[in-house]
């Protein structure tokens, strides 16, 4: 439940950063051990990782720990251990793999195969004690609501009567709804702002991801999409950045890891804005489950990276090196994606790490491949420059959902203009769960455009899937 107003949250963020060097970062109060990535009624699935972390100066025993899965009915279900505590983080400038030592994790395999959906608490604990270190309430859901399409396939040209059949299926049981929705297509650049870390981040070298981040929902103030930044003057993009890095608990030696990234974006919208994660908007982070991993997938393909592009909001992007290569983490903004004949991509990103005197990141386009490799060049003759020319996408953060109420606003005449954007008829089959329409485009709207199907449970959780058509533009 929110409990601040913007007024108090105003007057007491003032009053301790005139404590505090404004042009660094301060230290507010936030939690000392917390599962990172769940958030309270969250649906969990199969796939999924749950990472959690200890404070600073908090150790456990050399067992590790122990996640468990408290049914509703009190079964307590095992669902691993982590006896390390060691996960790998982002900074482009380590010659060595770079680790967060206080971070534990486990990924959901099949200790809650055949588990009927429904409520129940994830916590974690030190392994030869029963003390909990911490829970969340989530839901469990082994077949989640998503509706993936059938048809039409991706980048597919209209039929010959100009439209396109429209099928998607589910594998829950339980859906209560499916609806398409139809869009066009974006095929500009966003032009993020351009931060640079070693100019913002205390963290320098390592500063990628809060500096990001703060580039990626100063994009949103910006373009008056959402308020992301309190209108207070001491609250500089310096700032802004270093208390991004103390939520995400980034460190010069360390950098940042991929849940420290989720938390502490979620900490600095709920300090800062009093926005909260599930309520105001929806903040997802897709890995090695949704692209599927495989001996000759390595990361994301051209058209899951574009799909999700089309969808609108912040997508920061994780990089990494190939196997047998030396170590790089990188953390890059989103900024375009052009599609290729050849079924390859073109990408846009805002890159913050560049090198002193340099004040600003730039803009630089590299070669997505169909198997989820990048061809990397260096920006510079200290930059990572591995052998194979490449690395790979393999994670992505997007925020979506944000309620900006100016967006409600209908434009003068928008009556009578050609549609933009609408729902695509169709309905649920018999079964339940297979959803079957035809979307014919308005005249005038010559595409291409993304198709968003958005499946809803019994439970009311609500999922996405994307669907690129209408060709290579």
């Amino acid at each position: 439940m929110k409990t601040r107003t913007t007024a108090a949250l105003a007057i007491s963020a003032i009053l301790l950063a005139s404590t505090l060097d404004a042009q660094t970062s301060w230290s507010p109060p936030k939690p000392d051990r917390v599962i990172l990535d769940l958030s309270r009624g969250e649906l969990m699935t199969v796939g999924q990782e749950i990472h959690a972390r200890l404070s600073a100066g908090q150790r456990v025993g050399p067992n590790g720990v122990e996640f468990f899965f408290m049914t509703s009915d009190g079964r307590r279900i095992s669902l691993g251990v982590d006896r390390l505590g060691q996960e790998r983080s982002f900074g482009p400038d380590s010659e060595t793999p770079l680790f967060h030592t206080d971070e534990f994790s486990v990924k959901i395999g099949q200790a809650l195969h055949g588990l009927p959906e429904g409520p129940g608490r994830v916590s974690f604990r030190e392994i030869g004690t029963d003390a909990e270190i911490d829970s969340v309430q989530v839901y469990w859901d082994e077949t989640p609501p998503r509706a993936k399409f059938r048809r039409p396939v991706f980048n597919q040209v209209a039929d010959a009567t100009g439209g396109f059949d429209v099928v998607c299926k589910s594998s829950d049981e339980n859906l209560v709804s499916v609806n398409v929705f139809w869009q066009p297509a974006n095929l500009k650049s966003r032009n993020v702002p351009t931060f640079e870390q070693h100019a913002l981040s205390a963290a320098t070298h390592n500063g990628c991801v809060p500096t990001t981040v703060a580039a990626n929902l100063t994009w949103l103030e910006d373009t008056s999409q959402w308020t992301t930044r309190p209108p207070l003057a001491f609250f500089t993009n310096k700032f802004m950045v270093n208390t991004m890095g103390y939520f995400m608990d980034t460190t010069a030696s360390s950098g940042t890891t991929g849940a420290g990234e989720i938390n502490g974006t979620k900490q600095y919208l709920d300090f800062w804005m009093n926005s909260l994660d599930g309520v105001d908007y929806n903040l997802i982070h897709l890995g090695a489950a949704d692209f599927g991993k495989s001996a000759t997938q390595f990361g994301f393909s051209p058209e899951q990276v574009l799909e999700q592009f089309e969808a609108g909001g912040p997508i920061s992007l994780g990089f990494h090196n190939l196997a047998n290569e030396p170590p790089f983490g990188h953390f890059l903004a989103l900024d375009n994606v052009v599609l290729l004949p050849s079924g390859d991509a073109n990408i846009r990103v805002m890159d913050p790490h560049v090198s002193p005197p340099a004040a600003q990141g730039v803009y630089r386009w590299f070669q997505l491949n169909k198997n989820g490799t990048v061809n990397w060049s260096a920006a510079n003759p200290n930059y990572y420059s591995p052998a194979s020319g490449k690395v790979v996408l393999d994670e992505l953060h997007i925020i979506r959902d944000y309620h900006f109420f100016n967006s409600l606003v209908i434009p003068a005449g928008a009556a009578t203009a050609v549609p933009t954007s609408g729902q695509v008829p169709g309905a649920l089959g018999r079964d339940g769960q297979t959803w079957t329409g035809r979307f014919t485009p308005p005249a005038g709207n010559r595409g291409p455009w993304l198709l968003t199907t958005e499946s809803t449970d019994v439970s009311g959780h609500m999922e996405r899937e994307y669907r690129y058509i209408g060709g290579v533009q």
